[in-house]
């Protein structure tokens, strides 16, 4: 009978197990099936251009089952086509391929899209790699992005097969016009720069060869390409070159800046004639490239004084293509001829690495790595301030003491012609701003928000790297001050009641001794609330505080702590400078045991009573003799109510009651409570949760009715401040 029952315990055991794995197995095929529906949705709204629901469905389907890679690149494909930068949709790719969970034929797609936004990231090596490892793919899209790789290197040896690749592409993809396009755009760039820079450029045999083919095709690419045919014309020579331009020109369907520039060097517009044109096609965004070779064409005297009035006056954008990879990296804005911002993308993900507002033509102010620094200046390249979004971190510069030179502002030769002083801030390729020590050591302030308060603040003054003194902030309400001169240990004075005096002395140092040795190892979190990173729970902790809160120098409450949850506590309830009761928490030992001692005094600080406690239960207690004599050890007498004790003779249960009656928030840690009751006339105190009673003549304990109230209610505020 008993292997029976064990028999059938077994089976109903495995049976529950077998059905557990069973349910998990066909909800995950569920979702999965479902994840699997929602991408094939995903597909169909991004093959037709419907972006915001192929975005829709990926995130959908990602929600049943985000293993899957081809759901990742769908939505990446719909976020490159959407208002999403590439430094958002990167990630989105990286984790397809980390995933590398394919479900259909979309990681040749992903391939491709990865790779292109990695050729316009400057990610040249790493984009080539996606293209030709595991399984080298072939196709229009694939050539594409290694030729535009291969120029963007820019070595002979890059170069060579990038023009190789186009002289082949040619054959292969005749009908594919970004071949075309992307050739003639960086044949032009190598022309147009060697022009700029005064230097003898001769034009590849191959080059001239893929131009010419090209060339005798354009009618076959006469569709929306117009600025592809401007480009093949520079590449045309005599005759064949004038007949294109004046074909172009007839179309009246371009407003591209380069037809004036290849009109005005064909003839075929006058200078004057030429720059019109230019001004009008380009509006307020002009390429520098090109507005540099038009400048260099213009040689009379009314369209050089045309070109002085604008550059003096000019209110729009000028880009730079600094890398010569047909990205500008640089955007400048202008007002009346002067730099107004400075936008640097250097990688052209869409996360600026600067962003500079300038004031009069010079940096005021300055973004870095997406708004993470912030810099000001005070005249530039002298620095005022240096902020840190991130940390909460912000350093001040007296004048003259810290500089930085991110901007290199330069007249370039081919505007200085015109007489005009129109300066170009050219990255300084030597400028690298890091967060080391260096800045910090001539910073004369830090300043650093905190948690302590709301809208709080820390101002730190320094001098060569060393914190002097602080000075804590609510708004603009200055609640605290610190002074490091002395170095550990040091005090910080509070208001806490916001009344313009400084009450609470609270004194920090330093949890090693001399020699290195950790002296204090409690929790201290409450540390970075009040100074921030300056100083953490790893270096100081709160030693004591004090509270005297009517500057008689006599403090009403004190407390230090010791480690290990010990700390010793006194109150001065009478303000005469003689602590009336001392509390004594002993720091934790191995036994585990709770050990606390209460002392009480007279006004003259003699000790009246001791009672030492284990655990919150009185376990030995000795009071004064007669005329304060020698002490004597008397019973500990637990009241009728918890946490009620009475000093060798017990009282009624009534004189507690009348307690709890009359002071139903409880009395005030440490001050001395004289009761008079039917019954008796006692003294009771509370230390901690207890309560400590004794019966006594009045001329034992002082009647401490008439002592100061307001003080030991701003004691009892402060009571419990490290935990607060």
């Amino acid at each position: 009978m008993k292997n029976k029952i064990l028999k059938v315990t077994l089976f109903l055991i495995i049976s529950f197990f077998s059905y557990s794995a069973f349910s998990q197995n066909s909800a995950a095929t569920a979702n999965k099936n479902t994840a699997l529906r929602c991408l094939k949705n995903a597909e169909n709204c991004l093959y037709a251009g419907d972006y915001k629901n192929a975005l829709n469905q990926a995130a959908l389907g990602l929600s049943y089952d985000d293993s899957i890679s081809d759901l990742l690149y769908v939505q990446a494909a719909a976020m490159i086509n959407s208002e999403f930068k590439i430094f958002e949709v990167l990630p989105i790719i990286e984790n397809a391929f980390k995933k590398n969970n394919w479900s259909g034929y979309s990681k040749t797609g992903a391939r491709i899209l990865y790779a292109d936004l990695l050729s316009d990231t400057g990610k040249y090596y790493e984009s080539l790699k996606v293209l030709d490892d595991d399984e080298a793919l072939f196709s229009a899209d694939a050539e594409f992005i290694r030729i535009k790789n291969y120029y963007r290197i820019g070595t002979e040896e890059t170069l060579n097969s990038a023009r190789q690749r186009i002289n082949s592409a040619r054959r292969v993809y005749p009908a594919d016009e970004r071949f075309p396009n992307i050739f003639f755009l960086f044949e032009y760039e190598f022309l147009s720069r060697a022009e700029r820079q005064n230097q003898k450029y001769i034009i590849p045999a191959l080059v001239k060869t893929i131009a010419s083919s090209y060339i005798s095709n354009l009618p076959d690419y006469s569709g929306n390409q117009l600025d592809m045919e401007i480009l093949a014309a520079f590449f045309a020579e005599g005759e064949e070159q004038l007949r294109l331009v004046k074909a172009i020109d007839a179309k009246n369907q371009t407003k591209s800046p380069l037809l004036a520039i290849i009109a005005l060097k064909t003839g075929l517009y006058t200078q004057m004639q030429a720059f019109d044109f230019f001004v009008n096609a380009a509006g307020s965004n002009m390429s520098f490239e090109n507005l540099a070779s038009l400048c260099l064409l213009l040689t009379d005297e009314d369209s050089r004084q045309a070109m002085a009035e604008l550059l003096a006056n000019f209110n729009g954008v000028i880009s730079i293509d600094e890398d010569c990879n047909l990205i500008s990296e640089l955007t400048i804005s202008y007002e009346t001829g002067r730099p107004s911002n400075i936008k640097y993308d250097r990688n052209n993900d869409g996360l600026l690495e600067q962003f500079t507002i300038c004031d009069f033509g010079l940096p005021s102010l300055m973004y870095l790595d997406g708004n993470s620094t912030q810099i000001s200046f005070s005249a530039y390249p002298l620095v005022s301030k240096i902020g840190f979004s991130d940390t909460n971190l912000s350093f001040s510069f007296l004048q003259g003491d810290y500089e930085l030179n991110p901007y290199e502002f330069i007249i370039e030769p081919v505007f200085s012609r015109f007489g005009v002083s129109f300066y170009i801030p050219y990255i300084n390729s030597e400028f690298e701003f890091s967060r080391d020590f260096e800045f910090t050591k001539k910073a004369s302030a830090v300043e650093v928000t905190v948690s302590e308060r709301e809208n709080a603040r820390v101002v730190f003054t320094s001098q060569e790297g060393n914190l002097l003194f602080a000075r804590h902030y609510e708004g603009d309400f200055n609640y605290a001050y610190c002074d490091f001169t002395k170095g550990m240990p040091f005090i910080r004075y509070v208001d806490y009641n916001n009344d313009g005096y400084f009450e609470t002395s609270e004194f920090y140092d330093s949890i090693f001794d001399e020699y290195g040795n950790k002296i204090y190892s409690d929790s201290n979190s409450f540390i970075e609330e009040i100074f921030g990173p300056a100083f953490s729970s790893e270096s100081v902790y709160l030693k004591k505080v004090a509270i005297d809160s009517n500057a008689n120098t006599n403090a009403e409450f004190s407390e230090q702590y010791l480690d290990k949850g010990g700390k010793i506590t006194l109150w001065d309830n009478d303000d005469n400078g003689i602590p009336d009761c001392q509390y004594i928490k002993y720091p934790l030992e191995d036994d585990g045991l709770l050990k606390e001692e209460a002392i009480f005094f007279n006004s003259n600080g003699l000790q009246l009573a001791n009672v030492q406690s284990i655990n919150s239960k009185p376990v030995k207690c000795t009071i004064a003799g007669e005329n304060n004599s020698d002490q004597k050890e008397v019973i500990v007498l637990a009241g009728e109510y918890e946490n009620f004790y009475w000093l060798d003779v017990k009282g009624a249960p009534e004189d507690e009651e009348f307690v709890k009656k009359n002071y139903p928030n409880g009395l005030e840690q440490g001050q001395v409570h004289v009761v008079q009751t039917e019954n008796h006339r006692f003294s009771v105190i509370r230390v901690s949760q207890n309560y400590f009673c004794m019966i006594k003549p009045d001329s034992f304990i002082p009647d401490e009715e008439q002592s100061d109230e307001n003080n030991s209610e701003k004691a009892s505020e402060h009571a419990n401040i490290k935990e607060g």
